[in-house]
């Protein structure tokens, strides 16, 4: 058995309940909804985990509160998980609660873990309407429920923007602006999202809503559907009055193993991430990205003691097993490592692992894509890199040509919408890859082409560089061209007259296919130094890339 794979936390049951009645005599209370929903986790799971559950977090339930929902709860099924929580009220709350027993799994801290909700306001209103009492177990008179208005700015609490549903309109709002969107645009994407949702719902028994609704339905306010606040209808966000609870069952893939169940009837937990923002909205100073870099810095890690703290309590395989599975990783730039303390940090760029990124010496290129569609289209994207140097020994003036070619083999069909279909925000035929392509230069921008017709790049400065942006769309089975013309200078004293170009790849699925050429003008001729060969014109280098490619020339007077 693999010791690290068996580390593995994995969900093993998940139990849903729903129940419709607003009957007083018939609503089941939170605390049976739990309950029931925790035995058909069990159950989901082949049965006879309940009572081996060791750690139980309950989701803060706020239709009927309890003195205490965890003892209570573990009172109605007879166990006794020596760790008991009920969890801070937050929307992400049951992931965050799941993310947290996984890595207690992954720790070797907890067995069996147990995440479990339930909320009755559907039957606590429909009581409350009909002035009658509820039979079920006493509430907590002293519970205090923390609502919007118990920590927002009191100008957001006298506006009556202090509700999940009012306040998050602003990232909303912001999200389309800030993504070139017009808000009918966003509200299109808006409605295909909650009619995918809606068509899931209908084949899910203990989905509430089980219409299946168009996204105009669900987007256009009317009877039944009015506006809350834009752009969301009532259909468009969550709905509070319901009876329903669920559950879920966690261990590690050893235990699960050791209890007779296969790999095909797990879900492996990999990793989870968080962060956390002010919890007044108004404090921030606007909505569409982290707010400062101090949150960004605890956010990455957060992340990054999330790998360290999974790699520090798990059994690893011997070093020889450990190269051979990452050297590779390494050497395409799929793994980086780094390190505060100089000696360490010099290993890692002894060993390729630093991959830092160049300094601006010589002559340098870097070009970097980023899929904009929102899902896995990347994996069919395919480019060529030319680069055309034209170097003048006497003045190391450079004339330079940077020829990027992004080809898409993806289908327009026959594949599932996370890989060819496109993300919400930027509605594109099936098959479509929106990219967004950085080249990294020293040199000056003159001008510059797609496809043979004048474009504007997005200018700025990284790292030392010059930095020349662009979006363009690539349809099924096409190619885009983007040419730059660059103008600088190199010094070629530094090197004692060579010429010394770095052309810095991105760890992409497929390799560049990468052609650099040296030309020099009338007079004099180019010598291959390192990574070319001589031709009649100059000195070349072609063929495949996956990693940093480094050549240089001299020159002399012919």
């Amino acid at each position: 058995m693999n010791a690290l794979l068996d580390r593995a936390p994995v969900l093993v049951g998940v139990g849903e309940i729903t129940q419709r009645t607003k009957d007083p005599a018939q609503a089941l209370e939170p605390l049976a909804l739990m309950e029931g929903a925790l035995c058909a986790a069990d159950e989901d799971a082949g049965g006879g985990l309940l009572a081996g559950i060791d750690s139980l977090d309950v989701v803060a339930e706020y239709s009927w509160p309890y003195p205490d929902a965890p003892t209570q709860l573990c009172d109605r099924l007879a166990i006794t998980p020596a760790r008991r929580t009920y969890g801070t009220v937050g929307g992400e709350s049951p992931v965050r609660f799941i993310h947290e027993a996984a890595l207690r799994i992954a720790r070797g801290e907890s067995v069996i873990a147990a995440v479990v909700g339930a909320e009755a306001n559907y039957a606590v209103a429909a009581a409350s309407k009909a002035k009658v009492q509820l039979p079920w177990s006493p509430r907590d008179p002293d519970a205090k429920l923390v609502r919007g208005v118990d920590y927002l700015h009191p100008l957001a609490v006298k506006l009556g923007v202090a509700t999940p549903a009012t306040v998050y309109p602003f990232y909303e709002n912001a999200a389309t602006a800030a993504w070139g969107q017009t808000p009918r645009e966003a509200l299109v994407e808006s409605g295909q999202s909650w009619a995918g949702c809606s068509r899931v719902a209908a084949e899910n028994p203990y989905a509430w809503q089980r219409e299946v609704l168009s996204a105009e339905q669900i987007t256009t306010p009317g009877p039944g559907n009015r506006l809350v606040a834009w752009p969301y209808t009532v259909r468009m966000v969550a709905n509070p009055l319901v009876n329903q609870g669920a559950a879920v069952l966690l261990m590690s893939r050893g235990e699960a193993r050791r209890r007779g169940l296969s790999d095909d009837q797990l879900v492996f937990v990999w990793c989870g991430a968080a962060a956390k923002e002010p919890a007044d909205y108004l404090l921030r100073d606007q909505y569409v990205r982290f707010p400062d870099s101090t949150v960004r810095a605890d956010f990455l890690k957060a992340v990054v003691s999330a790998v360290f703290n999974r790699l520090e309590t798990t059994e690893l395989p011997g070093p020889k097993e450990i190269g051979n599975i990452l050297g590779p990783m390494v050497r395409e730039g799929r793994l980086q490592l780094h390190s505060a303390q100089p000696d360490e940090q010099a290993f890692f760029r002894r060993i390729g692992a630093a991959r830092e990124f160049p300094d601006p010496a010589g002559d340098f290129l870097g070009v970097v894509t980023q899929n904009a569609t929102g899902n896995k289209i990347d994996t069919f994207q395919h480019r060529t890199v030319h680069y055309d140097a034209h170097v003048d020994p006497s003045t190391g003036g450079l004339d330079a040509t940077a020829t990027i070619a992004v080809r898409n083999d993806a289908p327009s069909s026959g594949l599932p919408d996370y890989i060819i279909g496109s993300f919400p925000d930027n509605p594109l035929p099936r098959g479509t890859s929106r990219v967004l392509l950085w080249v990294y230069s020293p040199q000056a921008l003159q001008s510059a082409t797609l496809d043979g017709q004048p474009v504007d790049l997005i200018t700025q400065q990284e790292l030392g560089h010059n930095v020349y942006m662009a979006r363009f769309d690539v349809p099924p089975g096409g190619t885009r061209t983007l040419a730059l013309q660059l103008r600088g200078g190199v010094d070629l004293r530094r090197y004692d007259g060579d010429y010394r170009l770095k052309i810095w790849r991105q760890a992409t699925v497929n390799p560049d296919r990468t052609r650099v050429a040296v030309t020099a003008p009338d007079g004099w001729t180019v010598e291959p130094v390192k990574g070319l060969h001589k031709t009649p014109g100059g000195a070349v280098r072609g063929g495949e890339q996956s990693s940093l490619l480094a050549v240089s020339a001299a020159f002399d007077r012919s």
